[in-house]
């Protein structure tokens, strides 16, 4: 504690900042790990239960977003002020043609808006991956739900985004693959800088004194320049920011 309290105001402000990104991520991430949902474009949806109903919930340029399952199988979609559904799913056989030549591998569906048909098609499993295909254009499209190539640049507010796809509404209703946000995979590399960080701040002149005895006599006695000390602090600041970036990555990027 000694060796802290000698510190210069800007390595002890350092040390501050980076020891407290450390400990509110770590207390974010700790949260996160109890929270389930899935990723809607850049929007991850935490899942919370409403009596019978499941509510998926986030939020998007300040606008809610919320994806509301009810226990009779039906989904809702409000994005901001619009309300899009309730939609159904139902198996039917009768969605996929008779003559289809993949028939075998699909399960027929029927989704609607209300009382009214709003898509007929199938779900197939094919080459590891789950497929939709719609009756109606005899096409088939990743059975997925929105990433962030599809609503780059198209969505600021919850309000902008469209009308849910066909995929979407089947994903919801067939059981969305939940997982959490953050993860090891980012919270220890964002620990490991942040240690790093300290420990140059800290034991700062050891690790001069340490770097010059292998090219001087009497290192010891060595004292380190104005440029050395400027280098020495954009690195504090390079370590520190490093930090924080791979724990905020953590809370953006969907894995």
């Amino acid at each position: 504690m000694d060796r802290i309290r000698r510190l210069r105001p800007f390595p002890k402000t350092i040390l501050i900042i980076t020891g407290i990104i450390a400990v509110i991520f770590t207390a974010v991430y700790a949260l996160e790990m109890f929270r389930s949902g899935f990723w809607y474009g850049d929007v991850f949806l935490k899942r919370r239960q409403e009596g019978e109903s499941t509510v998926y919930a986030g939020a998007l340029g300040g606008e809610r977003i919320l994806v509301t399952v009810s226990d009779k199988n039906t989904a809702e979609f409000k994005f901001g002020d619009d309300t899009y559904g309730p939609f159904s799913l139902e198996r039917d056989p009768s969605a996929v043609p008779e003559d289809h030549v993949m028939r075998p591998f699909m399960t027929g569906i029927t989704i609607r808006r209300g009382t009214q048909v709003w898509f007929r098609g199938a779900i197939m499993d094919l080459l590891d991956q789950r497929w939709l295909y719609d009756s109606e254009k005899d096409s088939l499209e990743p059975l997925s739900l929105p990433d962030r190539s599809d609503l780059a640049g198209s969505a600021q507010r919850a309000s902008d985004l469209t009308e849910p796809s066909a995929a979407s509404v089947t994903v919801i209703l067939d059981g969305p693959p939940l997982g959490q946000r953050g993860g090891a995979i980012f919270w220890f590399p964002g620990i490991i800088f942040a240690v790093l960080t300290a420990v140059s701040v800290i034991f700062a002149e050891e690790l001069f004194r340490w770097s010059l005895q292998f090219r001087i006599r009497d290192a010891e006695q060595a004292e380190p320049s104005e440029w050395f000390l400027l280098r020495q602090g954009v690195g504090w600041v390079f370590l520190a920011l490093l930090s924080l970036l791979w724990f905020a990555l953590g809370l953006i990027l969907p894995l």
